[in-house]
């Protein structure tokens, strides 16, 4: 693994996702990063909010890029 990928797993970790590594020989290689999205107003109310009266999490959403 080179260390553009190292680097790009380790980011992805610390910001709570993952990095995922699809290669077919003779097709090339995919390279996958999951990372959790919040809206602005989201993250601007997690910030205001302390953790006891958060609502529970329905789970992170999707974005491709």
């Amino acid at each position: 693994m080179g260390l553009g990928l190292a680097i790009s797993m380790r980011l992805s970790r610390e910001m709570g996702g993952s990095l995922e590594i699809r290669s077919i020989e003779g097709a090339g290689t995919k390279v996958i990063i999951h990372l959790i999205a919040l809206s602005d107003s989201q993250a601007i109310k997690d910030r205001a909010t302390p953790d006891h009266e958060k609502a529970p999490d329905d789970g992170p959403g999707r974005i491709a890029i």
